[in-house]
């Protein structure tokens, strides 16, 4: 039953106004859980007003529960000087607190709390004080031994929250201070005349009720209407108490409801079931017995949707036609969510495609806006001395104007270039490092070295075409970065030392917001999506985030001010440091949230659903009806140590309460049949079946929904309705929701142009403004059947003469399409570049392309006096020399890769060996080298990183060779060894591999194509050369190969198709994994592989990019974001 609570004053007073009509009364006091709640009262007085007596309205005196305390406050003590602190400068003082407090379990003292420990227990203190429970009361738990409590968590939490009410003392108070206060105080020494009205609270914390309860003998007069009902406990049981506190205070009560108490004896045909608000806080939740209620069936619908995406499509579909086939203006509908997180992007992004105006009320965190990352990244490039990072965060950011000038223009410096400049010489900046000094130093001596380079290479005769322009490009880019530098460097403000808050507040507006335009570029922002006008959905979106980025500055000066303030106010002879003021001013945004204001009567409200109660709407949709999302999981409070009596079932209770203020927030238009309700949730998230919420449930049970065929499962009927099977009562489902197959959006009706032009009336054309999309689609399809005809012919006599277009395609295309043809579409196709990370050490590339260089060179210097392409043979009698020769190059090539860094170092040793220790990689090398030679290897190397159908480094360049109709290949042969013997001319195929590398296996799974179809390339250069030769196999030679102790040498090379009576091949159980049969075979796997290939080559040159990866291509691609499988699965 609803109850209304009243005081004797009030009864005195307006006892001949009937109760029910008590919203009449006016003037009064009016109050409501909500600030929206306010808002939409308070204009509907003014207009209410106005229109009454066409005069000027004063604000009516409407408030939150919240405003009233305060006010109470400030009449109660209106000489008090206290300054009430705002929620996100309370974590800034809670955080003091942490510092302060001998803390045992969370944290050891000295040390900082974990910011999002700190978050979490900021929080549990600031539950504690709303709930009235005071450090006393604490500190008698964090001495009791009970076994139900842990005492290490609560004595922390005791400390805690001793040490931050120490800080507040008596010149500050927070929220709930504000009400301790006043309930210390033995009565009140203010009254109201006129009367109060409080309504729409689902339950009152324990402080409130004892201030509600000090005005039961109060001179003013108040009433309070519950929306409570005393049969239903599973619904109401939180209300129950606050009525028992307040009617043994001495207020009196009595019931509004005008359903009669019915019980298990009542017989049906006098089982009363409306008004339907009176008959659900009656029996929702209720199980005592099975009754129906059929009224609802017309109201009220059940929607089942595929994923979450298809759930907000169908949701914003059903939104334009409620507007624009029934007509309801679209701000009398709302979309309610117990997690907006979960959805807010969803309608964004959904709504924007359907051209729905909303209001989506997110409340956005302060310390991840786009302003507060910019300011920040400013602070920390002086705070920790210009790491690159944040030097790359700044530069980022389109609030920071940042320019120099070059040939009298105004440029903007290159961030990106700067960035990848830093990665490629290791500068990660820091104060560790020298700052910005060293920034300049690195780039200056990386200028001087590769100008030197580029000199070196213009003097020597053979020095490659590629290497020039790369060399020189990288110069370039350089010295750009080193003049955008340079120019950045005066952007920044340097201070050392220790400040005054006025000092730091005066550093934050002057040498940060204004030097670098931040609110200036806010305003420009603005000015320029003035363009967007004439596409009303992309302007709302870029106007929504330009408030917010508004917003989100004006917060954070906000509490900027305060913090200097309360800095001041606390110690005026304060100074800290730079660091300790960017700190603190962090902790307080990490607590802030900003949000764009409102639009009244602007479009859809998407919000949170405690945001809905008392909110007249005409149309309820509820979605995410998930169990687990509402009503949520039930989570012990952890941190505290304890658990309050009876938490989960007041937890439970609460989001019960939710559902039923979401549901019957319009109780007139739900008595009239007007309101619409439309409960909605996803079958699958993240490709898992989902559980529906028991609140729908709670709903079918005490309706008629189920029988009326009111859930409607979409997908299926979708389905249905396009193959034709629908069942009888699909049908009449199917056509209750037709609007799900309307053309609603721009990109729809695109598609419906595309398939039927001529279904696509000339205004809806104009419209949408696709004249001229519509003008090209009618050319394209007016092709006449003869010529149709004729093309269909000439197709069918040509199709096996099609040649596919003579591309030549990489080693790695078709490996990557082999492991996934999606990946190659992102990567080739759509040229998105992989994402890379940079260390201190030599990248896996680095190190390779170095090996690859060293032996290049090294090989080429041995080849050059015995003539082009003769093979080059080592003997162990120049070993020294050899050695020597190796480490010059080593040197010379290692100069250009050098950077600042102790890891340098270490990969030098690694490379060149430790001087009367241990050898180094190169020297490894060249001592299997030797000993493969000494042990009669037949083959000798003649050429060198050949390359052919490309731009080779090292000046060699050949035609990229023809293995079939239809594939052609290019690519670059590291060493290629010939032998001659009675049988005649045999090759080697080698290649140098520093990591990982591929076995017989994956060839003859289509995975790895290098080897075979280098050997088969092979055999084409040779005879260009004028050499008949015929491949023998292949050979991997490891770079960084494992030493076996048992042979007492080092696994310096790996076969692949070497035939096994090859006198090459290995002896042992080595020899099964790297060999094959034959000849025979070997030739027929390189034929295999050069058929798949060309299928390769013929799906790309058809465009064809299915989502079929390897089952190991997945877990560290690159493209995961961009990829398809997810959704795949999901749908599967």
């Amino acid at each position: 039953m609803a109850y209304l609570l009243y005081n004797h004053s009030f009864k005195k007073i307006y006892s001949h106004v009937k109760f029910n009509k008590i919203e009449t009364i006016n003037p009064k006091i009016h109050i409501v859980p909500t600030g929206r709640h306010v808002r939409l009262l308070q204009r509907k007085f003014v207009r209410d007003e106005h229109k009454r007596t066409q005069k000027p309205v004063d604000v009516p005196m409407i408030m939150t529960l919240e405003t009233y305390i305060r006010q109470s406050y400030h009449r109660q003590f209106p000489n008090d000087s206290c300054r009430v602190l705002s929620d996100t400068y309370r974590l800034a003082l809670f955080e003091e607190a942490a510092e302060i407090a001998p803390l045992t379990f969370f944290t050891q003292q000295g040390k900082q709390l974990v910011p999002s420990t700190m978050e979490r227990l900021s929080s549990v203190v600031f539950g504690l004080k709303e709930d009235g429970i005071t450090v006393d009361s604490l500190m008698e738990d964090s001495t009791n031994d009970k076994y139900d409590i842990d005492l290490p968590r609560l004595k922390d939490i005791y400390l805690l929250y001793k040490e931050y009410e120490k800080l507040l003392g008596t010149e500050f108070l927070d929220k709930p201070a504000i009400l301790q206060k006043l309930l210390s105080e033995s009565a009140f020494n203010f009254h109201d005349t006129v009367p109060i009205y409080i309504e729409g609270f689902s339950e009152y914390k324990f402080p409130e009720i004892e201030f509600l309860k000090r005005f039961a003998v109060s001179d003013t007069p108040m009433a309070i209407l519950l929306d409570y009902s005393d049969e239903n406990g599973p619904l109401f049981g939180n209300l129950r108490e606050t009525r028992a506190h307040l009617k043994n205070a001495g207020f009196l009560s009595m019931t509004l409801d005008s359903i009669p108490i019915m019980h298990d004896t009542t017989p049906d045909d006098e089982c009363i079931f409306s008004p339907m608000g009176d008959y659900l806080r009656r029996w929702l939740f209720n199980t005592e017995r099975q009754i129906r209620h059929r009224g609802l069936s017309s109201q009220v619908s059940v929607f089942a949707a595929d994923t979450r995406s298809d759930e907000v499509k169908s949701i914003a579909k059903l939104i334009r036609s409620l507007h624009l086939d029934d007509g309801i203006p679209i701000h009398e509908i709302c979309v309610a969510i117990r997690q907006p997180e979960l959805y807010s992007g969803l309608f964004r992004e959904m709504f924007a495609t359907y051209s729905i105006p909303a209001n989506i009320t997110d409340r956005f965190p302060l310390a991840k806006s786009p302003v507060a990352i910019a300011i920040f990244a400013i602070l920390d490039i002086v705070n920790h001395g210009f790491r690159r990072e944040d030097i790359h965060r700044a530069l980022q950011s389109p609030y920071l104007t940042i320019s120099r000038m070059e040939d009298d223009k105004e440029v903007t410096l290159n961030a990106a270039n700067l960035y990848e400049t830093a990665l490629r010489l290791r500068i990660s900046g820091g104060h560790k490092y020298g700052g910005a000094s060293h920034w300049t130093r690195q780039l200056q001596l990386a200028i001087v070295k590769l100008t030197a380079r580029l000199q070196s290479l213009y003097d020597n005769d053979i020095s490659d075409e590629m290497e020039l322009k790369v060399t020189q490009k990288k110069l370039d880019s350089t010295q750009r970065a080193l003049s955008d530098f340079s120019a950045f460097i005066n952007y920044i403000p340097h201070k050392s030392g220790l400040m005054t808050p006025d000092e730091f507040y005066l550093l934050l507006t002057e040498s940060i917001l204004k030097h670098f335009k931040i609110r200036q570029n806010i305003v420009d922002f603005y000015d320029h999506i003035a363009a967007f006008k004439h596409n009303k959905s992309d302007y709302i979106r870029l106007l929504e985030e330009v408030e917010k980025d508004a917003r989100a500055l004006s917060e954070i000066m906000r509490i900027a001010e305060e913090m200097t303030a309360i800095d001041k106010q606390r110690n005026p002879t304060i100074q800290r440091s730079l660091a300790d003021y960017s700190d603190k001013l962090r902790t307080a945004t990490i607590a802030g949230k900003y949000q764009v204001l409102e639009k009244s009567t602007y479009g859809v409200t998407v919000t949170s659903i405690e945001q809905t109660r008392g909110i007249p709407y005409r149309v309820t949709i509820l979605c995410g009806l998930l169990d687990g999302e509402f009503p949520q999981v039930y989570t012990p409070e952890t941190f505290l140590g304890k658990e309050l009596p009876e938490t989960e079932e007041r937890f439970i209770k609460a989001e019960r309460m939710m559902f039923y203020q979401a549901i019957t927030n319009n109780i007139p238009a739900l008595e009239s049949g007007e309101k619409r309700i439309y409960l909605t949730y996803p079958l699958h998230n993240d490709g898992r079946e989902t559980v529906r919420s028991p609140f729908v449930d709670a709903l079918l049970k005490v309706s008629s929904l189920v029988e009326d065929a009111k859930l409607y499962n979409l997908k299926e009927l979708q389905r249905g309705a396009t193959a034709g099977t629908l069942a009888d009562d699909q049908h009449i489902q199917w056509n209750d929701i037709k609007w799900l197959e309307s053309i609603a959006s721009k990109e729809e009706a695109l598609l419906l142009l595309a398939r039927d032009a001529s279904s696509m009336k000339e205004e809806v054309i104009h419209e949408l403004h696709i004249e001229q999309t519509a003008e090209f689609i009618a050319k394209s399809t007016s092709i006449t059947e003869e010529i149709l005809a004729r093309g269909l012919q000439k197709n069918e006599t040509e199709e096996n003469q099609t040649t596919l277009p003579e591309h030549p395609f990489s080693i790695t295309d078709l490996e990557t399409y082999a492991k996934c043809p999606y990946q190659y579409y992102a990567k080739k196709i759509l040229s998105i570049g992989e994402t890379s990370e940079q260390d201190a050490w030599l990248s896996p590339i680095e190190k390779g392309t170095l090996f690859h260089s060293v032996l290049y060179k090294f090989y080429k210097q041995l080849q050059k006096p015995l003539g082009q392409d003769e093979p080059v043979l080592l003997t162990e009698l120049h070993r020294e020399e050899y050695k020597q020769q190796l480490m010059e190059i080593a040197h010379e090539e290692l100069a250009h890769l050098e950077y600042d860094h102790a890891f340098f170092e270490l990969e030098k040793e690694d490379l060149l060996g430790v001087k009367g220790g241990k050898k180094g990689k190169i020297e490894v090398w060249l001592d299997t080298e030797l000993a493969r030679i000494e042990s009669g290897w037949s083959f000798a190397p003649i050429l060198f990183e050949y390359a052919f159908g490309m731009k080779s480094k090292h000046g060699t360049e050949a035609k990229a060779v023809v293995l079939s109709n239809g594939l052609t290949i290019r690519g670059k042969i590291d060493r290629l060894e010939i032998s001659n013997d009675e049988e005649g001319t045999k090759f080697l195929i080698a290649d140098y591999k520093t990591g990982k590398h591929q076995g017989n296996n994956e060839v003859k799974k289509g995975e790895s194509f290098q080897m075979p179809l280098y050997m088969a390339a092979a055999e084409h250069l040779l005879r260009e050369k004028g050499i008949s030769a015929t491949p023998e196999g292949a050979v991997y030679y490891l770079l960084n190969p494992q030493y076996d102790r048992k042979k007492g040498e080092y696994d310096a090379h790996h076969f692949q198709l070497l035939p096994k009576n090859s006198p090459l091949a290995p002896p042992g159980k080595a020899k099964k994994k790297q060999v094959v049969e034959s000849s025979d075979e070997r030739d027929s796997i390189i034929a295999e592989s050069v058929h798949q290939a060309l299928e390769i080559a013929h799906n790309i040159a058809h465009h064809r990019f299915p989502v079929e990866p390897l089952a190991t291509s997945c877990e560290y691609c690159s493209y995961g974001a961009l990829c398809r499988v997810k959704e795949q699965g999901e749908r599967a």
